[in-house]
């Protein structure tokens, strides 16, 4: 091994101990039903020798999982034919991707409203617009600017998921009066965490499967909804029979709609967290391998920060 293999060994290290002081220990609830089937039919045996939930999803990158609804306009047309609520839809293609017109429609009638892409994560190509203002840089919107940068990069490809058809979404903004967003972590069809998120803030707190709140941030400003178990149970109606899948939902005083899904969740929990996490999906798979490769679960947390780094060149 030569030494700039330690010396990242060591910087991944001491990246691991700063989060582990990070991040909330959270509770979790064991699994109360046995697993019929895995909708990605994946390996058990190399699933259960994992130790954290980070060697998951490197390793069902490299699937072909094949599930359609990574595609945002499948995903919509599917949960609008199951009357599952979604956002108000105002235009979406996956041909004509000049909109110009839309934009400054909207504009001039000062009508909330977000831009999308269906292929591509991680607010890339996103524009969340509130009184004229992308709230998530807070600069003046230019529709012919917009334009400009969705036909120069509406065809990039996901570092992630690059067999999806290219598409653009016009759809309303909750965000009116204040938006809240809960990406619902799922493992096996239940609800396990869900990372909070309020008037599109990062960091703002987590919360667990019986609605315990974990939060180091707002202390005094948060309030559940009175509708938070319908939350969970749609998260979990959608993530039945899924070892892992995140659910995101936003919700306002108002309603509460699907935003979109994600089979490879992207941050981190904290080691604890993410160790706990895989021993709940081993659960459902009920088997007794335990052939641990500590090397992939190095290669993992590589894998992550190179996606973090694809992420950041993709937004450019």
């Amino acid at each position: 091994m030569n030494i700039y293999k330690i010396i990242l060994i060591i910087i991944i290290f001491l990246i691991i101990l700063f989060y582990i002081n990070r991040f909330p220990i959270i509770k979790y609830n064991k699994l109360k039903k046995d697993i019929i089937y895995d909708k990605f039919n994946l390996n058990p045996e190399i699933i259960c020798s994992f130790i954290s939930i980070r060697s998951y999803i490197t390793y069902i990158q490299t699937q072909n999982i094949n599930y359609p609804f990574m595609d945002k306009i499948i995903l919509y047309e599917f949960l609008k034919k199951n009357n599952i609520p979604i956002p108000k839809l105002y235009y979406y293609s996956n041909e004509n991707f000049n909109i110009q017109d839309k934009i400054d429609y909207f504009l001039n009638k000062n009508i909330p409203f977000v831009i999308k892409p269906s292929h591509l994560s991680d607010n890339n190509l996103c524009y969340i617009i509130k009184n004229g203002i992308n709230v998530l840089d807070n600069k003046k919107v230019i529709g012919s600017e917009i334009q400009d940068k969705i036909t120069k990069n509406i065809h990039k490809k996901a570092y992630k998921y690059d067999n999806i058809k290219p598409g653009i979404i016009i759809q309303e903004n909750l965000d009116i009066n204040g938006v809240n967003e809960w990406k619902c972590l799922c493992i096996w069809g239940k609800v396990q965490l869900c990372n909070w998120r309020i008037n599109h803030n990062e960091k703002f707190a987590y919360i667990d499967a019986n609605f315990n709140i974990y939060n180091f941030y707002n202390k005094n400003k948060i309030k559940l909804p009175s509708f938070k178990e319908d939350i969970f149970k749609l998260a979990e109606k959608i993530s039945d029979n899924i070892p892992l899948l995140r659910v995101d939902i936003l919700w306002n005083e108002n309603k509460f709609v699907v935003n979109e899904i994600e089979p490879y969740p992207g941050g981190f929990f904290g080691i604890y967290n993410e160790i706990k996490l895989m021993n709940l999906i081993k659960e459902g798979y009920r088997t007794n391998n335990h052939n641990i490769n500590i090397l992939y679960e190095i290669k993992a947390y590589c894998n992550s920060i190179k996606d973090r780094i694809d992420v950041l060149n993709l937004k450019r």
